[in-house]
């Protein structure tokens, strides 16, 4: 009799005690993630995107960001069996049969409907699609740097410098439309279509100077930190949108201590994120894949890591950027390079294949016309105090 009255008394005051310790929890991990978040706010960085323009903020910007849309819309559209060959267009191939350039020019038209809106886009300002395309796909936007710049790589091999140099700008505006993550592609094929020009070509000092005046109207950072920030911004603003369901809003009310505590891990990792973005390169990659081998474990299952793909050298307009992963290769292999030859079967000078991606390294490089020895790269000490010089922007 005395135990069920014992039982009676200490089971209230355990579920008493449970519920109490609930309270607590909650109240505890609730004003951890508020001042969280007061914290990033107090720092000046965003704490939500209700407030943020996200572009077309004005007439001309919102027809650059229509007309960009319709481009992407174009290249999507295109047959796959097109779009497929478009990263591996090389118009100074040496492996297997020649590139048959008429066939080319008849599958890549230089007026092809894409190619027309993107041409309309570029002289006009652009700050981003705003609720045009909130979604912008990859894959379309790459494959449009890939058609602009063959493009530019079949008029340089028809020795068309000129024409060749102006189709080469349109890709280099396209970077500011592209999305952080594709920038470095751009970059990179613009480098290959710069090589290709000058190897082919000698085009006159105007159509370079225009060239280079692109190039030096991009900014001069990679845009990294800003978006990483939006996106903990977006992220803030997710964890308080109203829930699907009535059973996911009662799993979330009951587990919301839980829930806030994970909140407020994963509102935590942004800040290494931050400091990776923050830093110069090529420091940056080196955190990127110290950042990425520290949570390999948790997301992927052996195979090498994307750093690792990604750190290879890409090929600039069909041909690695570094000459050194040539020579690892051997001459057996079916990737060695034999002598490259122009559009007229006479055989290029050595070393002509890695001048593009060598920009990168080599501060203050500006453009010149190339003579019968290959392109030729000066310094120039306005670029050396320049900004979004070539060299910086491929950084």
């Amino acid at each position: 009799m005395n135990g069920g009255r014992l039982a009676r008394r200490i089971v209230p005051a355990f579920l008493l005690l449970l519920v109490m310790a609930y309270v607590t929890w909650d109240m505890v991990e609730g004003r951890a993630l508020a001042g969280d978040i007061d914290a990033i706010a107090a720092r000046g960085e965003p704490v939500t995107l209700r407030d943020h323009v996200f572009g077309a903020d004005t007439p001309e910007r919102h027809d650059a960001a229509r007309i960009y849309a319709a481009a992407l819309e174009r290249v999507k559209a295109m047959p796959q069996d097109v779009t497929y060959r478009l990263p591996r267009l090389d118009v100074d191939n040496v492996v297997g049969p020649p590139l048959d350039l008429e066939a080319m020019e008849k599958i890549y038209r230089p007026d092809a409907p894409a190619l027309q809106l993107l041409d309309q886009a570029t002289p006009l300002d652009f700050n981003g699609f705003g609720e045009l395309a909130p979604d912008v796909a990859e894959g379309s936007m790459n494959n449009l740097n890939y058609l602009a710049a063959a493009r530019a790589d079949l008029l340089s091999v028809r020795g068309k410098g000129d024409e060749a140099a102006a189709a080469i700008i349109p890709c280099v505006r396209l970077w500011r439309a592209a999305s952080p993550f594709s920038r470095p592609i751009v970059t990179t094929r613009v480098a290959g279509s710069i090589r290709i020009l000058l190897r082919h070509t000698s085009p006159g000092g105007g159509a370079l100077e225009d060239l280079q005046r692109t190039m030096e109207g991009l900014p001069p950072g990679d845009d990294l930190e800003r978006q990483v920030a939006l996106s903990r911004a977006r992220f803030i603003d997710q964890m308080h949108a109203p829930k699907a369901s009535l059973s996911e809003t009662i799993a979330a009310r009951v587990l919301r201590p839980w829930i806030t505590r994970q909140t407020r891990r994963a509102l935590a990792s942004f800040d290494e994120t931050l400091s990776m973005a923050r830093e110069d390169w090529p420091r940056k990659f080196v955190r990127w894949g110290a950042l990425e081998a520290k949570y390999a474990e948790r997301f992927q299952r052996g195979g090498r890591r994307p750093t690792s793909r990604a750190a290879k050298p890409g090929r600039l307009g069909g041909c690695d950027g570094d000459a050194g992963e040539h020579d690892r290769r051997g001459p057996g292999h079916r990737d060695a390079p034999r002598h490259r030859r122009d559009a007229g079967g006479r055989t290029l000078p050595a070393g002509t294949c890695g001048e593009a991606a060598g920009l990168a390294r080599r501060p203050g490089a500006a453009l010149s016309r190339g003579g019968a020895d290959g392109p030729v790269f000066r310094s120039s000490p306005r670029l050396l105090a320049g900004r979004g010089s070539l060299p910086r922007v491929l950084g």
